[in-house]
């Protein structure tokens, strides 16, 4: 099921990963999911900040599914198919093993703990985004 920020963000990010690229997209992304954890962990028991954070992490999250979609449908046409299939099924992995681990978290430290948990990956997708996964330099 899709929510209202997921639904009006999509056509937007869709035509920003367009114009700018899917690479740029995935980081603005994942600097908007950083901050709603950080939100989160801070000063989530204030119902604005909350929803405010709330917001940021849907509209991140959106942002790397629509750039990463994008870059798999930029593969191969004649692979578009199996592309996609691994793609969402690795998507749906994470997405299981964070619910695995956040329950995890939650049982050893509540909300504190998944907030960190959650900012523990949240900056081991940037170091992959930005230092292990460099676009190659062309000259």
């Amino acid at each position: 099921m899709c929510s209202y920020p997921e639904a009006l963000a999509a056509p937007i990010i869709g035509r920003l990963a367009d114009a700018k690229s899917p690479r740029f997209i995935i980081a603005t992304g994942l600097f908007m999911m950083t901050i709603s954890y950080l939100l989160f962990l801070f000063w989530g028991h204030f119902m604005p900040i909350l929803m405010l954070g709330i917001v940021l992490l849907d509209v991140g999250n959106q942002c790397g599914q629509v750039a990463n979609q994008t870059r798999v449908q930029m593969l191969g046409e004649a692979t578009s198919s199996r592309n996609n299939t691994v793609f969402m099924f690795a998507y749906f992995m994470g997405g299981a093993s964070g619910s695995f681990f956040g329950a995890l978290a939650w049982s050893f430290g509540g909300w504190v703990a998944v907030c960190l948990l959650a900012l523990a990956y949240q900056c081991l997708a940037l170091i992959a985004h930005f230092i292990l996964y460099r676009p190659k330099s062309t000259g």
